[in-house]
């Protein structure tokens, strides 16, 4: 057997193939809400309500606390009680399960609600 020759050049390119199948549609901007809240001293939480309802209550709460607070001892923000209209922010205490009042100055925090996909 001989050598092997040359690659030859490049064939056309092909035709192109069929469009695939419409995705779901996503959530849209217009579907979050978000906003500010206030913890005030000696309470525990604060209810947040929308500028408008949620379509369901299948959304997501992140919350994140935005000033120093000195509260003392370790909390987290738990969101709870959903409904179309808003959600109840609660300072807690990671060990015990507790809910913890906020101090002289309160706990302001930042929210948001994003439906699930």
């Amino acid at each position: 057997m001989g050598p092997t020759g040359e690659t030859g050049p490049m064939g056309p390119t092909g035709p192109t193939g069929p469009t695939g199948p419409q995705g779901d549609t996503g959530p849209t901007f217009t579907d979050w809400r978000a906003g500010t809240g206030t913890i005030t001293s000696g309470n525990a939480s604060v209810t947040v309500s929308f500028s408008s309802a949620m379509s369901s209550t299948s959304y997501a709460a992140v919350v994140e606390i935005t000033n120093s607070p000195s509260i003392g001892s370790p909390v987290i923000l738990q969101a709870s009680g959903k409904t179309v209209n808003g959600f109840t922010i609660t300072l807690v205490d990671p060990t015990t399960g507790s809910s913890v009042t906020a101090p002289t100055g309160g706990v302001t925090v930042n929210w948001i609600a994003m439906p699930y996909n």
